[in-house]
């Protein structure tokens, strides 16, 4: 069955979908259809918001000005030092299981 469009619809340019002619974002694919609302990125043409600082296909910064942020991350542990703070004895899991409720057999 092939679909009619009418004249108050479009076709999405990136999943050919027929949706509403005032629509802004595709509801079939999720991506920004409305020219006034979306750009392309020009780092990896991706349809983002006209007043998008970065990119959240490519994480690329768009105005210069700052760089994307980066997680917080107080510290990382090597294999070794994990192993040395985190160490359970039988005693430490068994509590752990008794505070979420999980009774031996």
């Amino acid at each position: 069955m092939v679909k009619q469009m009418s004249e108050s619809q479009k076709s999405c340019p990136h999943c050919a979908e027929i949706v509403a002619d005032e629509a802004i974002l595709c509801r079939f694919c999720d991506r920004g259809i409305s020219k006034e609302h979306y750009k392309n990125c020009p780092f990896c043409a991706e349809m983002i918001w006209t007043d998008a600082v970065f990119c959240r296909y490519c994480r690329s910064t768009l105005n210069g000005k700052s760089a994307w942020p980066q997680p917080s991350r107080k510290r990382l542990f090597t294999l070794d030092e994990a192993a040395t703070l985190f160490k359970l004895d039988d005693a430490a899991i068994d509590k752990i299981f008794e505070k979420i409720g999980v009774k031996k057999k």
